[in-house]
């Protein structure tokens, strides 16, 4: 699944409405214009997908398919967002993913496997520092896929596939998701 956004090429411009949609859109954004032809599908497959991708991340906790789905998700994030997501990286996601990391096996004394024991007599066991890794790892995926989301489904596009059977729903849905 994840690497169907890895593998699309950039698009090319056909016609001149193209062209001007692209300044639009360029302008919409702040300049910045998605570099994927995947942005460029359908409203309806973009949120399915990246839907069904981000559960999966969610509710996976298998080491490998944590790995394969950061590093997915870190490079098309790498490629949506260029240098602000390596700002965000190093301000806010990786502190937090340190975080979590660190504060899984002070918290969860559940194992067998007993390394050490702190000074206030808590012991901290193999079994929960690598549960935390993957929690960690479980976070940062589920984040860069969000981030992937973001700039991937506009409120324009979210709006044009809810806002005519529920309009006061997915106005109020999409006000809530500039804010996150």
């Amino acid at each position: 699944l994840c690497f169907l956004c890895l593998t699309k090429k950039a698009f090319f411009i056909k016609d001149k409405n193209s062209v001007m949609a692209m300044q639009i859109t360029s302008i919409l954004r702040g300049g910045k214009t998605v570099k994927d032809a995947f942005s460029e599908y359908h409203p309806g497959v973009v949120l399915i997908y990246l839907g069904f991708l981000i559960l999966f991340c969610m509710f996976c906790m298998q080491p490998v398919c944590l790995l394969i789905s950061v590093f997915c998700g870190f490079l098309y994030a790498l490629l949506l967002m260029g240098k602000s997501l390596l700002r965000m990286l190093g301000r806010f996601i990786l502190p937090l993913a340190v975080l979590v990391f660190l504060l899984n096996p002070l918290l969860n004394t559940q194992g067998q496997t007993a390394l050490f024991d702190l000074p206030w007599g808590t012991v901290v066991t193999a079994e929960s520092v690598l549960f935390g890794l993957a929690a960690a790892g479980l976070m940062l995926s589920v984040m860069f896929w969000f981030l992937c989301y973001q700039a991937v489904m506009t409120s324009e596009k979210f709006l044009y596939l809810f806002g005519q059977r529920f309009p006061s729903v997915s106005l109020v849905l999409t006000v809530a998701m500039r804010f996150i």
